[in-house]
C-alpha cells in the first residue's frame, strides 16, 4: 500500500537507527559522578550534548551527520 499524501508531521521527523546506542562520558551530572560512562540513544546524546552533560565523540558526531539530525544541536557561544 501507498501513502496518499505526505503527513504534516512527516517532513519533521528524523529516521534513525534508534537500538544504535553510544557511549558517552559525563562531564557535568546530578545523577551521576563526573567521569561515569555510560551508553545512550542518538536523541539522548543530542539532548546531553545541548544540555552540556557530555561532551560530543566522533563517533556520535558521524551518527548525527548520516541521519541529518545536525540542526538539533544548539551551539552556545561562550561569553
Amino acid at each position: 500500500m501507498k501513502r496518499g499524501k505526505v503527513n504534516k508531521n512527516d517532513a519533521k521527523s528524523y529516521h534513525f537507527e534508534p537500538s544504535d546506542v553510544y557511549e558517552v562520558t559525563y562531564i557535568k551530572a546530578k545523577h551521576h559522578e563526573i567521569g561515569d560512562k555510560d551508553y545512550v540513544s542518538l536523541p539522548v546524546a543530542i539532548m546531553f550534548i545541548n544540555d552540556g552533560k557530555i561532551a560530543s565523540t566522533p563517533e556520535i558526531e558521524e551518527a548525527i551527520l548520516k541521519y541529518g539530525m545536525s540542526d538539533l544541536i544548539k551551539i552556545k557561544s561562550k561569553k
